[in-house]
């Protein structure tokens, strides 16, 4: 019941913890409150509302939960999880509850880029003065800036084309829970091939890089043994790297995109 999360939510999301400690407690927390609103739900079979208050009221307060939960938090833990104060600003490029990937994507893309650009630019005019002292036929200083030129136009694509992979993978293998027969076959099929698709991005993006890097260094990377099995191990490694991302995704869906507060809902874009 979406209701028992939020009450679980607006104990736990401020706390100061990390965040496999605040899933533990979230999904502990749960279960005590399920327990109580299934007694009080037998105790008003006609009436889910108030059986619902009920069993909040027992529950306890938020705040005073939240205080003895955050006792509990190790001194380190809760150091390590401290607010940046300069960091603020960097919070409008997170995802916010009640706010759509696509929404998402839409909001924070072109200013991400934009800072990310300029950042290299930035990273490219300090180097200037190295690059100018390059010999006129040493191919190094384009090969290293073409592969900057083609990190910075592809960066949308490398930041948001995983998390929507994942985030499709996730939903499709939700589908196949109460499927049955073709249908739950279909659901699983769908998820391996989302799953499959970002391990070959994980795998193009590598051989891309390399190539270009080739450019920049003498040791031939293409065309060699050591160029394809560099790119097979990054598709490899792309699957647990993808599989805590859609852990992340599953997170994301059961509680910290749950909007507790609608004031602070974000609007959808138009």
């Amino acid at each position: 019941m979406i209701e028992l999360r939020k009450q679980v939510e607006r104990i736990v999301r401020p706390l100061r913890a990390s965040s496999h400690r605040k899933n533990r407690m979230r999904e502990e927390l749960l279960v005590h409150l399920g327990e109580l609103y299934e007694q009080e739900r037998a105790a008003h079979p006609d009436n889910e509302s108030a059986a619902l208050a009920t069993a909040l009221e027992r529950f306890g307060d938020p705040a005073a939960l939240r205080a003895e939960l955050q006792a509990t938090v190790p001194a380190v833990e809760r150091g390590l999880t401290l607010p940046i104060p300069f960091l603020g600003p960097m919070k409008r490029f997170t995802r916010q509850p009640g706010e759509t990937t696509l929404d998402f994507i839409r909001r924070t893309a072109v200013w991400a880029t934009l800072i990310n650009a300029l950042v290299w630019l930035l990273f490219v005019l300090f180097c200037a003065t190295f690059l100018r002292q390059a010999r006129a036929n040493d191919a190094s200083s384009g090969g290293i800036l073409t592969l900057i030129g083609v990190y910075v136009v592809m960066f949308p694509l490398l930041t948001y084309g995983p998390q929507l992979l994942c985030e499709r993978t996730w939903f499709e293998w939700q589908k196949r829970v109460g499927a049955v027969g073709a249908a739950r076959t279909r659901a699983m099929g769908r998820a391996a091939v989302f799953l499959s698709a970002l391990l070959v991005v994980y795998g193009a993006f590598t051989a891309l890089f390399l190539m270009l890097l080739s450019r920049a260094i003498t040791y031939p990377l293409v065309n060699n043994f050591w160029f394809w099995t560099i790119v097979l191990i990054a598709g490899a490694a792309g699957l647990p790297f993808g599989l805590l991302q859609i852990r992340a995704v599953q997170s994301w869906e059961r509680w910290d995109g749950l909007v507790i507060d609608e004031s602070s809902r974000v609007p959808r874009a138009a």
